[in-house]
């Protein structure tokens, strides 16, 4: 049950990332502003019989998604 409420935070971030591009590109600074989005590897919930937490070290745990985007960044 625990997990609607995270997705419901998850989509409120992304509101507000909507809102905050969306105001650059009204003020014309979109074009000369970087955006960074990164993230941690989130909590564990006993995936691969390991223990919940944060506390493992291994890949999927280490690597962390991050995008950027403006002047001079390559488009994907």
């Amino acid at each position: 049950m625990h997990y609607r409420y995270r997705h419901l935070a998850l989509l409120s971030v992304d509101d507000l990332v909507e809102d905050v591009v969306a105001e650059l590109e009204a003020l014309g600074a979109a074009d000369n502003a970087y955006f960074i989005f990164t993230s941690d590897y989130g909590y564990q919930f006993g995936q691969f019989r390991m223990p919940q937490g944060k506390g493992n070290v291994y890949d999927n745990n280490l690597r962390i998604p991050m995008v950027i985007r403006g002047p001079g960044t390559a488009a994907n």
